[in-house]
């Protein structure tokens, strides 16, 4: 099914001309040029619903107005928090290059992995961590492992460290709204003979999908996403897990801050309340970075 050209808010139609203008001008900034069309789109429809009285005033003449600037400011910040939250030149430059040759060698994957923080932060614990997580699954029963890894960043290039006997059995969902990072693991999984795919969507729209089709997973990784997709309150990550139907929920934040101060508070009270409310049990693991929920 097609998307439609235009967004309805309250009766008021923001036409192509009017949505692209604002996509054009989100994508001006480098940061967001490879994020997709229909995620800019969806972040402006839910402005001009929280904004309608302002969309009102300036809807004949939307170019250059209050409602404009204000809108752009409001999707990169949005995009700002969603996507590769810690990219940087260095790893921007190694995607490009994958791009380029299509292909990706075993030292490139290393440099790429190294280059991003929350990868470079699991570098020496991503062997440890993928026994923990295989051995919390009926493997041995399973001929597919599904697994969907939702928010991946570059986390997909990391799978060659689970071990060869269990990876050869799984099936992976890589989902972002990063283009390059899609392209790229797509490149990744072809040149690895790794089963799966790379898609470029928004976790909460993947989600819905995913709950309206009625797919189940054994395993759903939620690598520190869970952080940045609330707004107000917990409501998103909630929906989230409840959309999501798996065996296994593997769901990690950060211990320390965007500069690298240790936080004060190490774990998260919070989803530890909200997991045990919506029926789940957990146990948890825990290096000097990151605290992963194992949750079933």
């Amino acid at each position: 099914m097609s998307k439609p050209l235009t967004i309805e808010v309250n009766g008021l139609i923001i036409d192509k001309e009017k949505t692209d203008y604002i996509v054009s001008k989100v994508k001006a900034n480098n940061r967001y040029r490879n994020i997709d069309d229909e995620i800019i789109k969806e972040n402006l429809r839910r402005f001009a619903f929280d904004n309608f009285k302002l969309l009102k005033n300036d809807f004949d003449k939307i170019e250059n107005s209050r409602f404009a600037s204000e809108c752009i400011k409001y999707i990169r910040g949005e995009l700002r928090k969603k996507s590769a939250l810690y990219i940087t030149k260095k790893t921007r430059g190694l995607l490009e290059r994958i791009l380029e040759s299509n292909r990706i060698d075993l030292v490139e994957i290393n440099k790429i992995l190294k280059s991003h923080r929350s990868s470079a932060e699991r570098f020496e614990i991503y062997e440890e961590l993928y026994k923990k997580i295989f051995s919390s699954t009926d493997k041995e029963a399973k001929e597919n492992i599904r697994i969907a890894d939702v928010g991946c960043g570059l986390n997909p290039f990391s799978y060659l460290f689970i071990p060869e006997e269990i990876l050869k059995k799984c099936i992976f969902y890589a989902i972002d709204i990063d283009a390059e990072i899609v392209e790229a693991v797509e490149i990744f999984f072809e040149e690895y003979g790794i089963k799966g795919t790379a898609e470029k969507r928004d976790a909460i729209d993947f989600a819905e999908g995913i709950k309206k089709s009625r797919e189940r997973f054994d395993v759903v990784m939620l690598f520190r996403i869970l952080e940045i997709i609330d707004e107000k309150g917990h409501k998103k990550s909630e929906k989230l897990i409840k959309d999501l139907d798996a065996e296994l929920y593997i769901a990690s934040f950060s211990r320390k801050t965007i500069s690298g101060k240790r936080m004060t508070m190490q774990n998260q009270p919070w989803f530890e309340k909200m997991i045990k409310r919506i029926g789940y049990e957990f146990s948890t693991f825990e290096t000097e970075n990151e605290i992963f929920y194992f949750c079933f």
